[in-house]
């Protein structure tokens, strides 16, 4: 029984340690006209790169973003959107484009993107929102005025789950435990 255990202990700390783990980050940037983008949204790191982002959350000046937490995200590649979004700590890696309605097709009221246009690091940043179209441009992006913080981790289903089959193990070998003291 013992042996049981401890190759179910094994394993469960192999799987828990090979899961991604989620994590809910909040972030910002200021444009060079003086304008802030806030938010936060949910993604799994590794290294430097964010990706599988979801429940974003996006304001420009304290105005929310309609939509928020229904935001889609996209990569942007060679001018095209599609692919998935990345967002890097260090900011000169953002690769994304985010907001309500058809982004594919450029078709929303609330947009905010973050991409290399001209190849290698982010150079480009804008918004576009039912009352305001801006953007930095071409060039004119700059890391230094990103900022990004992990706020939580989110667990992940697994991690639930392995959870849940480590105490049904413990109740299991209390309850073997209790039959043969008895």
């Amino acid at each position: 029984m013992k042996k049981l255990l401890r190759t179910v202990g094994f394993i469960s700390m192999m799987a828990a340690s090979a899961m991604s783990h989620a994590s809910t980050y909040d972030f910002s940037y200021t444009f060079t006209t003086g304008e802030v983008v806030t938010g936060s949204f949910d993604g799994s790191a590794s290294g430097n790169l964010i990706t599988i982002l979801s429940n974003l959350a996006i304001s420009l000046d304290g105005i929310a973003f309609s939509g928020s937490g229904t935001l889609s995200s996209y990569g942007i590649s060679q001018g095209s959107i599609g692919g998935p979004a990345v967002v890097s700590f260090n900011g000169l890696e953002n690769n994304f484009i985010a907001g309500d309605g058809d982004l594919l097709h450029l078709a929303g009221t609330n947009i905010l993107y973050m991409a290399a246009f001209n190849g290698g690091a982010t150079d480009a940043a804008g918004y576009q929102t039912a009352t305001a179209a801006n953007g930095d441009g071409d060039g004119s992006y700059d890391a230094s005025r990103w900022n990004i913080a992990a706020v939580s981790a989110v667990p992940e289903p697994g991690t639930y789950a392995l959870m849940l089959a480590g105490l049904g193990l413990v109740g299991v070998a209390v309850r073997r435990r209790r039959a043969g003291s008895v």
